[in-house]
């Protein structure tokens, strides 16, 4: 199945993390499938937009790297988002089988019944639930 970024890291995201040992076996094998190889990530250049709390000024830090000072002296503190570049968002075919769709499916329509679905489900609740 072609999935761009953001579904892979919805995905990624909403996989469960408990069940029995044949779910988990395929979800760990579902996220290194949809896991960013280094030349991916090198192209996407994943970053947290950080923001000072003195100045106020946002400034992006690379994923996975502390927010250095800002230049006013102030503290940059992560806001929980991600972004990549979005000209490199090149969709990539992940191979996605039955039993893996199925525990997809499962998750979504929790979900969906718990009214936790939110704006950044609804392609993949299209793509996997709706399909």
């Amino acid at each position: 199945m072609q999935l761009g970024v953001f579904d892979r890291v919805i995905l990624l995201n909403i996989l469960p993390k408990e069940g029995d040992f044949t779910t988990l076996k395929i979800v760990r094998k579902l996220r290194e499938d949809l896991s960013f190889d280094d030349p991916e990530n090198s192209a996407l250049k994943f970053c947290t937009p950080a923001k000072c709390n003195k100045c106020g000024k946002i400034t992006d830090v690379p994923f996975g790297k502390e927010p250095p000072p800002c230049d006013c002296g102030g503290k940059l503190t992560g806001e929980g988002n991600i972004k990549w570049k979005a000209e490199a968002d090149i969709p990539k075919e992940i191979p996605i089988g039955e039993k893996a769709i199925d525990i997809i499916k499962d998750v979504l329509k929790k979900l969906d019944k718990d009214k936790k679905l939110s704006e950044q489900h609804y392609n993949i609740y299209e793509k996997f639930v709706e399909s």
